[in-house]
Parts: C-alpha cells; sequence; structure tokens
C-alpha cells in the first residue's frame, strides 16, 4: 500500500519542488473582475477562448504587467458584460459529467452563446446553439438571436413561421426585425395567403382556372394554377365533383401550397441579404441567483484553496470541492480545519489506490457534461470502481458500474470486480456464464477464483450435464434448446450457496485517515 499525504493549503507553495504530476496539479488561476464581482478560474479553463488564448500567449500586448489576473487587487477588468451573464458561462462549461447536464434557462443559454461567439469557443457554441433551438422561442427573438450570432440555420423556418401564421405581422414586430425584413416578409404573407384550390375535378365546368357556377367556388390566380396544371388529366375528366369531397385524387392541401411557396420565396429573399435587426443585449442585469449582492468574491466561482497531496512519487494539486466528494476524506478534512486553524494539517491515509487509479478518477471527475465519458476502456473504469469504492463517493460509483455494465466484461472479470468492489447484482449471472459455456474453467481462472469457488463451480458445471429431462445428453455443448432452460435453473440453484462466499472474499479494505500536525522540516505547502 501507498502512504497518501496530504496537506491542507489555501495557496500551494510555488518555492517547494514537487514532482508534480503532469494533468493534475492544478495551481495556475486568473482573477477576473466583472462588474463588482471577482471570479478566479483555472487559466486552462480560460485558454479554450481563442480570445483568451492569445491574450496569454500575447501577455505583453494585451495585459498591462505580468501580475494582472493573478491578485484580487489586480484583476483582469472584463468591460461591457454583466456578472450574472459570466456567471451562467461558468456555471455551464463547469458543470461536470458525473453531475450530468445543468440546469439552465432560456436568458442563462443566450448568455452562453454571446461568450462562446463572442471568444471563439466553437464547441460550447455548437451547444448553445442545440439547445435555444430545443426551447419554444417565438420567431421573431429566434431571428433576432439568428442575426446577432450568426446562426444562418435558424432564419428560413422562422421566417416561414412568420409568413404562414394565421394572425398579420404587428407594428412592434416591425420594429424588433427592422422595416426592409419586415416589408420582406409582408410580401410573402400576401402571396402565400392569396393561393387558393382550383376545383378542377368539377364535371360541368372542367377548368383549370375562372368560377364555376355549378359548384360556387373560386379557383386561385392563373399563376398558381399554371404551376399545378402538370396534375393527370384525371384532375378534369372525373365524374365525381371535388365539391362533394369524394374525389378518389384530389390535389394537395391548401396547407402545403402555402407552405411550398413560402419556402421558396424566403429563400430568395434570404439570397438577397436582407437580414433582422440583431438583438440587443442587456448589460444592466445583475440579479443573481440566490439574492446575493454582486459585489466581491464569487460564492462559488472564486476557487480560493486546494489540496495539496502526493501518491507515490507524484504530488497532486486539486480544488477541495472536488475532492471532498469523497466522503471518507471529507469528515477527516473538516475536523482537522476546525481543530488546527491556522496549521499545516497532514492527512495520513493507507489507500490501495495507485497513483495511475487516482490520476483516472479525477479524469472522469473533470470530465464535462458535454464531453461524457464513454471512450474510457474496461481497465480505466475498473481503476475508477475501485477508487470510488475505497474512497466513499457514491455518485462516482454507480456512474462506474453504469458504463461498466454497459462494456460488458468478460465474466471472470466481473466476479473479481465484484467481489473486491462489493458489487453483488453482477454475480449470479457472471458465475452463471462460467458455468453454462462450453469451454472449461481453466487452472489460471481457478487460481484467481479460489480453490474452494472453482470446485463448486465445477461440481455446477456437472450436475448441469445431467440436468436435461429430454435428450438426457452428457455433452457439455449448450446448444440443445429443450434443456437449456432446465440447465440453467440447476446452474441458479447451485449459486445459492456459492454467491455468500464470493462476497466475504477479498473486499476492498476501507480508507484509514489519521491527522496529525506537520513538522516544519516537512513541509509540503503553505499554512492557511
Amino acid at each position: 500500500m501507498d502512504d497518501f499525504v496530504i496537506t491542507w493549503t489555501s495557496k500551494p507553495d510555488k518555492r517547494k519542488t514537487y514532482q508534480r504530476h503532469p494533468a493534475h496539479f492544478i495551481d495556475d488561476y486568473v482573477v477576473l473582475k466583472v462588474e463588482d464581482t471577482l471570479f478566479r478560474v483555472e487559466r486552462s479553463l480560460l485558454c479554450e477562448f481563442g480570445v483568451f488564448q492569445d491574450m496569454f500567449e500575447n501577455a505583453t500586448t494585451h495585459l498591462q504587467d505580468e501580475t494582472e489576473g493573478t491578485t484580487d487587487q489586480n484583476p483582469i477588468e472584463l468591460q461591457g458584460i454583466s456578472a450574472f451573464d459570466i456567471e451562467s458561462l461558468f456555471h455551464v462549461l463547469e458543470a461536470r459529467w458525473i453531475d450530468g447536464a445543468p440546469h439552465v434557462g432560456i436568458e442563462q443559454w443566450k448568455a452562453v452563446l454571446h461568450f462562446a461567439t463572442m471568444w471563439e469557443h466553437d464547441t460550447l457554441r455548437g451547444i448553445a446553439i442545440k439547445k435555444i433551438n430545443s426551447l419554444n422561442l417565438l420567431p421573431v427573438e429566434k431571428l433576432r438571436l439568428a442575426s446577432k450570432y450568426q446562426v444562418d440555420k435558424w432564419l428560413k423556418p422562422a421566417s416561414v413561421e412568420l409568413c404562414l401564421r394565421p394572425s398579420p405581422l404587428t407594428y412592434e414586430e416591425g420594429q424588433l426585425l427592422g422595416l426592409p425584413y419586415i416589408l420582406g416578409l409582408s410580401s410573402i404573407r400576401e402571396r402565400c395567403w392569396s393561393i387558393q384550390l382550383s376545383c378542377s375535378s368539377c364535371k360541368k365546368c372542367k377548368r383549370i382556372t375562372g368560377n364555376c357556377s355549378a359548384c360556387n367556388r373560386s379557383f386561385g390566380s392563373e399563376s398558381v394554377n399554371r404551376r399545378y396544371s402538370s396534375y393527370p388529366p384525371s384532375y378534369s375528366t372525373k365524374s365525381v365533383p371535388l365539391c362533394s369531397g369524394t374525389c378518389r385524387d384530389p390535389p394537395p392541401s391548401i396547407e402545403s401550397l402555402r407552405e411550398a411557396e413560402a419556402t421558396q420565396l424566403v429563400e430568395a429573399f434570404l439570397d438577397t441579404g436582407v437580414r433582422p435587426l440583431p438583438e440587443e443585449k442587456d448589460f444592466k442585469k445583475t440579479e443573481l441567483p440566490g439574492g446575493w449582492i454582486p459585489k466581491g468574491r464569487h460564492p462559488r466561482f472564486y476557487s480560493d484553496d486546494s489540496i495539496v497531496y502526493e501518491v507515490g512519487k507524484l504530488a497532486f494539486c486539486t480544488p477541495d470541492n472536488i475532492l471532498r466528494t469523497f466522503r471518507a476524506l471529507h469528515g477527516a478534512m473538516e475536523s482537522a480545519v476546525a481543530n488546527q486553524p491556522g496549521a499545516n494539517v497532514l492527512f495520513s491515509i493507507k489507500t490501495e489506490s495507485s497513483s495511475l487509479e487516482l490520476s483516472t478518477t479525477l479524469d472522469v471527475l473533470n470530465f464535462r457534461w458535454f464531453t461524457g465519458a464513454e471512450n474510457l476502456s474496461f481497465e480505466q473504469w475498473k481503476a475508477v470502481l475501485r477508487v470510488a469504492t475505497e474512497w466513499d463517493n457514491p455518485k462516482l460509483r454507480q456512474a462506474s458500474i453504469n458504463m461498466i455494465e454497459g462494456i460488458g466484461p468478460k465474466p471472470l472479470d466481473s466476479i473479481l470486480l465484484a467481489r473486491k468492489c462489493n458489487v453483488p447484482q453482477w454475480l449470479p449471472d457472471a458465475y452463471t456464464k462460467l458455468c453454462m459455456r462450453k469451454d472449461p474453467i481453466s487452472a489460471k481462472e481457478g487460481t484467481l477464483l479460489g480453490i474452494e469457488t472453482f470446485a463448486e463451480l465445477n461440481r455446477i458445471r456437472e450436475s448441469r450435464k445431467r440436468s436435461c429431462k429430454n435428450c438426457r445428453s452428457r455433452s457439455i455443448n449448450i446448444t440443445c434448446k429443450n434443456c437449456h432452460a432446465d440447465a440453467e435453473q440447476v446452474v441458479l440453484a447451485g449459486l445459492k450457496k456459492l454467491l455468500p462466499k464470493g462476497l466475504r472474499h477479498a473486499a476492498i479494505d476501507p480508507v484509514v485517515v489519521t491527522t496529525r500536525l506537520m513538522a516544519p522540516s516537512r513541509s509540503s505547502g503553505t499554512q492557511r
């Protein structure tokens, strides 16, 4: 086992030379000021935006000095945006896969789209567009957003919707969309709503245009009727009048004709380059969730405390809010900080987890909700499940179990992992597959399973061979459909004796945590 030592520190000591983990020693933060609120976020997070990446790469050009953005007294001040908007961005951007998609409203998604477009984050922009499109926005509002953020795929469907709705365009909509755009839509609406169906099947008039005195119905305009004059001649030669509603081959509905006309005319109108007026961003909105006044450090997005700890020969630095999700550590950390205020406290932890397993676990905890975690292998999820079980993180443990079940490991791997991490629901199916398979259990598998389990599984397999009531086959081959169900019942009956033994075998020992004051000579960080 490795000795796991954690040092509680508000700011990692940069004078101390660590063999830092290349990906999970996070101590580089940037302080931003928006209105009167301070945000402290990881530099790597900001560098995902093209604008900030260019800013930090060319710091001498874009920043006043080297210390700008490193302290509360000298933050990077962002003008022209509100604390509400930047909080919405971080709320979406920092949401983790383990917690699922963030629950935010339309105003917050609009703020995310604004920053993703302005600061060049293509992935986040695509997600914001998809989320906003799934919401029930009014056509006028969608048109203005499309014009402001260059979402061209919204223009045609929203414009067609305005042209096809029964109610006319209003003065207020004209002010929002602009005079050129509203005049273009008005012209399209007039042409679409002038379309009427032709009573071309009337047996008396048999005409494509004009008025029919027999059915007293008006036809459409000549241009429209000429467009649909290519329909089969049966429309004008049927003996049954269309007026009676019994025509066997009726022409297209009036709604489909208007939609086709509106789509064609809107496409031609948009090709002229006319666009609606863009939405005007209101940067005066500063009301934030929770009722707190937007002044000073943000209560959530100001990362102040980190945990510096060593596993094996590698040092990690992790935000305390992430490490505290492990219940085996949370209580000890709270107690040590409360009992030893201002002191450097050591958390000495005996753990079976290696630094590689911990690194994989931190990768999963840092996965964004929109990137997912489907690309990890069984071995990686196995490491995550071990750490989550040993350090007591129920949410991460359940997520690992679900992902491993989706992968579908081999029966032997499922049995060994279920025993180690106490996942009893995997054992019946895995033991059954071992008993029902064609190939015998090998010596290597028997060594891993244990002699007692190996002997019991062999006994069940022998019983299964004699379980067929129809063909009485002694072959281990299970292709016999008649006896397969009976053999499976024999296996499940035999497992009742085996399963309790498997659960008591080789379980992970719980994490043992002790605390003590750190000696000055062994200092691994600054005092809190």
